[in-house]
């Protein structure tokens, strides 16, 4: 009955993933950024793979999460704000006021700094909450996630882009 619950949620899982990259190859295609809405759902599906590769009790699940998704939504302000910084500096940078290029450049750096420590942050809160093994694993979950996502949405494009030219 586990394995058979267990493919069903794979399935469930492949299926999402398919529909998320298919709009993501659009909209990348068409050169329009991602929408909001696109990017919770794959965050949802980041954090039900997650889990399942963590294998939590339903206790320690609870408590991942809340933390997780508090340090996540800090993240996600404060590389708005790192991206806010960069675009300061590019202006800065066109303009060519070395006065501004100069502050710019700090700012970003700054901004830069903020968001490491941020993120060292949410690892010590993540790892107040699991043992060594399951933050093990989240860390190797979290490094290998973004590439694999990345690696489906290249082949997703690439794959894409050949069918247009047919």
């Amino acid at each position: 009955m586990k394995t058979l619950f267990k493919t069903a949620i794979k399935l469930v899982i492949l299926n999402v993933l398919t529909f998320i990259l298919g709009s993501l190859s659009l909209k990348a295609y068409d050169n329009n950024p991602l929408k909001s809405n696109q990017m919770d759902k794959i965050e949802q599906f980041k954090k039900m793979k997650m889990l399942d590769y963590l294998n939590l009790s339903e206790e320690n699940s609870e408590k991942f999460l809340i933390k997780y998704t508090q340090m996540t939504k800090k993240i996600k302000e404060k590389r708005k704000e790192v991206d806010d910084a960069a675009k300061a500096l590019n202006q800065a940078v066109k303009d060519k006021k070395k006065e501004d290029i100069t502050s710019k450049t700090d700012a970003f750096i700054q901004k830069q700094q903020e968001m490491m420590d941020l993120v060292k942050e949410m690892q010590k809160q993540i790892r107040s909450v699991l043992s060594e093994e399951e933050f093990a694993r989240y860390l190797l979950f979290e490094r290998n996630f973004n590439s694999e996502v990345r690696r489906m949405v290249q082949k997703n494009l690439k794959e894409s882009h050949g069918r247009m030219r047919d």
